[in-house]
């Protein structure tokens, strides 16, 4: 099972990855976009793109719809209840879909 390190080594090991806080919860960005961090209920939260997360959500457990202002923005998780793969999986979808493409596309070429 994952826990916060995890989350943290996932998120920095991505290019232009800084961590902060939001409202002093610790927070992950890239080029100042939020995709992952902690949420005040102790879980944590992973802004993969919104016609994704139906599926998400019916393929693992323990993963439901994180929304704000009604509005779904991502998945929220138990870091102790999900497995160390899976969160990097959805570190690195919420991560692609925040980043500038020419930063994702650079980090695709250098990682062939």
């Amino acid at each position: 099972m994952a826990d916060l390190d995890d989350l943290r080594r996932l998120a920095l090991a991505l290019p232009e990855t800084e961590e902060g806080t939001h409202f002093r919860l610790v927070d992950f960005k890239v080029r100042g976009k939020g995709f992952a961090g902690l949420l005040p209920n102790g879980r944590a939260g992973v802004s993969v793109p919104a016609e994704q997360v139906p599926a998400l959500v019916a393929e693992h457990a323990g993963l439901t719809e994180l929304r704000r202002f009604d509005k779904v923005i991502g998945v929220e998780l138990d870091l102790g209840e999900v497995e160390e793969g899976l969160l990097g999986r959805l570190v690195e979808l919420a991560w692609r879909s925040r980043a500038p493409k020419r930063v994702v596309a650079a980090w695709e070429a250098g990682s062939r």
